[in-house]
């Protein structure tokens, strides 16, 4: 019986491991009860843990929330692993209905019908309303995990009248629509902290298509970590990494937002440079031109914005507007070069009118970035 009440006592040491912090959203509660006999008495004790994200057992790409089973059961989710030492389950939320559905976990991955296989439907919308956790929700984030829908027309680079895939937020500033294959990529959508959080729409044209999609819905706290900068429609923590236009390979019509980065400590600039990975599709195609373009009146159509301050003060546009075949400082450049953001915050944004067509040549852009110590002045060669 002194094993046992030892024992209790190191589990009961080692439990405070899993008390959430202040700060956490939420939190689950286990009771556990020592062995007892007739000459002794029983020892209660309660397990709390916080309702993190955690690693789906069966597709270590997925993920969960950690819950008790008994939570993850009432909640309608699927245990799929341990969390918290074995105290709770990896709980996963998986939608796969087409209709006028409302989410309302945290979490949860919206998927078509009969996911991973093809999406048959045409003329269909299947549409997802995001309610909020709570009250301090102030952004949802969309991960498009698989998301193949039809390209857009020829032409133009439109989506209307082919597939689309709409995020709303209560906002009235909403993200851009797309269409296309833009697996990989992700979406922030505000919230305004609204109890309707936002909804996310995916239509179907009547045109028989491979399409199919997956995507995981998390709802991030105002105070979270992860919550992106206002308005900002992508955004990247790391201090180097790739970003690319949706559907990269063909440029879509009717783009207007921002790449945000975090600006992380010892650091005071960021490179961008065409990727090197990729030559078919070209990395950096926003026109026509083989040559890099760095004025604004030949960059109407399709353009990025990088605030780098090089030849003079920002107010001027012209210096950080970037398109053509190329990304370089240098107007006219046959090769790529880099490209310095020198002010704060550390932005990108992508612009494309609704107005002029985009030919299948104009590829959008696949970038890499890369943040630069406080101690660096000159741009690489």
């Amino acid at each position: 019986m002194a094993r046992s009440i030892e024992a209790l006592k190191c589990l009961i040491l080692l439990l405070g491991y899993f008390a959430p912090s202040g700060a956490a959203p939420s939190s689950s509660s286990l009771n556990i009860t020592s062995p007892s006999s007739p000459k002794s008495f029983s020892l209660f004790t309660v397990v709390t843990f916080p309702n993190r994200q955690c690693v789906v057992l069966s597709d270590t790409t997925m993920r969960g929330s950690c819950f008790t089973i008994e939570e993850c059961t009432s909640r309608g989710g699927i245990a799929d692993g341990n969390c918290a030492s074995g105290f709770g389950v990896c709980c996963k939320f998986i939608v796969e209905t087409c209709s006028d559905v409302t989410v309302e976990k945290n979490c949860t991955y919206i998927q078509n019908p009969g996911y991973s296989g093809a999406w048959t439907d045409t003329g269909t919308t299947c549409s997802f309303t995001i309610m909020a956790v709570n009250s301090n929700i102030c952004q949802l984030r969309f991960d498009f995990d698989d998301v193949l829908l039809a390209q857009p027309d020829t032409a133009n680079g439109e989506c209307t009248g082919v597939d689309t895939l709409t995020v709303t937020s209560p906002t009235g500033r909403s993200p851009p629509y797309v269409c296309g294959d833009v697996s990989g990529t992700h979406m922030y959508s505000e919230t305004g902290q609204q109890t309707q959080a936002g909804t996310i729409a995916i239509q179907s044209s009547t045109t028989a298509q491979t399409r199919r999609f997956k995507i995981k819905v998390t709802q991030i706290e105002c105070n979270s970590i992860s919550k992106a900068p206002i308005d900002c429609v992508q955004y990247f923590t790391a201090s180097s990494g790739t970003i690319e236009s949706y559907n990269f390979g063909r440029i879509l019509r009717n783009q207007h937002y921002d790449y945000c980065f975090r600006q992380n400590i010892g650091y005071c600039f960021i490179d961008f440079r065409e990727s090197v990975s990729t030559t078919n599709p070209d990395s950096f195609a926003l026109g026509t031109q083989a040559i890099s373009i760095r004025n604004q009146g030949n960059c109407n159509t399709r353009r990025i914005h990088i605030l780098t301050n090089v030849n003079g003060p920002t107010s001027n546009n012209n210096v950080d507007t970037y398109c053509g075949g190329h990304l370089s400082n240098t107007q006219g450049d046959t090769e790529a070069g880099v490209v310095r953001g020198t002010e704060l915050p550390f932005a990108l944004t992508f612009f494309s009118t609704g107005t002029t067509g985009a030919p299948e040549a104009i590829t959008g852009f696949k970038i890499n970035y890369n943040q630069v110590p406080c101690g660096a002045q000159n741009l690489p060669n």
